[in-house]
């Protein structure tokens, strides 16, 4: 007996289908063709899928018409009859799908387990690509997939029909700053976000405030990925950015009555939010993958996730650098495209573009990026922060002011290039909408 088959609740499930539009409906979007063991199986159930993707209504007049020269290979006339009279009622369809997803996902388990066995016994293959293909494949069955299935141009333009009819345009994340949204439309699923700068901009304040505005208003988990940073320090931070208790005072506990009020408030506001840290370990894409599906088993998504910086992630040796961070930027975007999800990634900006005599450096540009090659390829957003009053403060000697800071688009696929004007707190070490 193959308990990794279950003829009965595949008949099931077809059955409801054909009895109910509605399962039909709710059918297709809890499974899909390739979840169903007997091949003629599989071909009713995409012509059911066809008729709702057509809103056309279902039953076997219609389901004989969409199957048309595959009624054969499906079993014939008699044979959808039969499945149709197979259940009393569709009401336990939900059931019938469970069951059909769960022998799908251990046939394709066991097929990929031995794939991976023998993957395992390669001496050849480095052992950072197997476990890397090895999260990549129980990732995939997770999903429910085990390759990404093409898309037809008739589908494709449906779905962002829908979306485009829909009130909550649910792919699509704020970046946190209005302002910055009217120029780019905010984040979308599956972006890699570049965001580059020079030591001291606010590259980590302004990628906090981004992922903690954008957590605020959509509610949905992101990562932090921090390798210069323990939490703690980053903690410091944060609450800086909403108290203005600098790093010393805090370090140093200085703190009046007002102060641990005003802590106390936004700690709890940051307790409440999906936010996660990971302060140790590699910051591979194995690992990135891995910690994002913990979080969206959790949470069912993922909203985004930054990684700080860059430089410490990708550890290659000097030859090979350029490679590797193109490398590394291909396939945590592909990560974030699993996901539905942004990612963002911050990287400094060359030294070598900082003027020597402390005069205010040229606006950055995207050669100013450190293996600029490989990180404009796969970037859909680069962003560059740029603090003049910075520069004018450190020439002059002096504490620097609130002022206007600007943010540079080098680099977008949905739009033009550009600069927004947003401004920058230096006791609070926080980028803010401009005034």
């Amino acid at each position: 007996m193959d308990y990794n088959v279950s003829l009965e609740a595949e008949k099931s499930v077809l059955g409801s289908m054909i009895l109910s539009q509605r399962a039909a409906t709710k059918g297709s979007t809890l499974l899909d063709g390739n979840d169903f063991f007997r091949p003629g199986h599989t071909l009713i159930f995409e012509a059911i899928q066809s008729l709702v993707n057509k809103r056309l209504d279902v039953d076997l007049v219609t389901l004989r018409a969409e199957l048309g020269s595959d009624l054969v290979n499906a079993g014939g006339m008699d044979y959808l009859m039969q499945i149709a009279e197979y259940v009393p009622s569709a009401a336990n369809l939900e059931t019938y799908s469970k069951i059909v997803k769960d022998r799908s996902m251990r046939r394709k388990l066991v097929e990929k387990a031995g794939e991976l066995v023998t993957l395992a016994k390669d001496e050849e293959q480095p052992i950072e690509d197997v476990l890397t293909k090895s999260i990549q494949s129980i990732t995939s069955i997770q999903k429910g997939n085990t390759q990404s299935p093409l898309i037809k141009l008739g589908k494709a333009m449906q779905e962002w029909d829908d979306q485009l009819l829909s009130d909550d345009p649910s792919n699509l994340y704020s970046t946190g700053f209005p302002t910055l949204d009217k120029s780019c439309g905010g984040f979308g699923a599956g972006d890699q976000v570049i965001v580059g700068a020079y030591s001291g901009m606010g590259k980590t304040s302004f990628a906090f405030e981004t992922c903690l505005l954008s957590c605020q208003k959509s509610n949905k988990p992101w990562v932090f990925f921090s390798m210069e940073m323990t939490a703690n320090q980053l903690i410091s931070r944060f609450i800086q950015s909403r108290t203005g208790i600098g790093i010393n005072r805090q370090r140093q506990r200085d703190f009046n009555e007002m102060d641990y009020t005003l802590m106390a408030n936004y700690m709890e506001e940051f307790h409440a939010l999906p936010i996660y840290i990971l302060d140790s370990g590699a910051v591979t894409p194995a690992n990135v993958r891995l910690r994002l599906s913990e979080v969206a088993e959790k949470h069912g998504c993922v909203g985004g996730f930054v990684i700080d910086y860059l430089g410490m992630a990708v550890k290659s040796h000097p030859q090979h650098r350029a490679t590797a961070v193109e490398q590394f930027c291909f396939e945590t975007k592909e990560i974030a495209k699993e996901y539905g999800c942004t990612s963002i990634i911050l990287s400094q900006l060359s030294r070598e573009s900082v003027r020597s005599d402390n005069r205010e450096p040229d606006a950055p540009s995207l050669h100013h990026l450190k293996e600029s090659g490989g990180i404009e390829a796969s970037a859909d957003l680069v962003f560059a922060l740029h603090r003049p009053e910075y520069w004018k403060a450190k020439k002059e000697e002096r504490k620097e002011q609130v002022a206007e800071a600007y943010i540079h688009i080098l680099k977008q696929r949905y739009g033009a290039t550009g600069v927004v004007e947003l401004a920058f707190v230096p006791t609070q070490a926080r980028w803010v909408e401009k005034k």
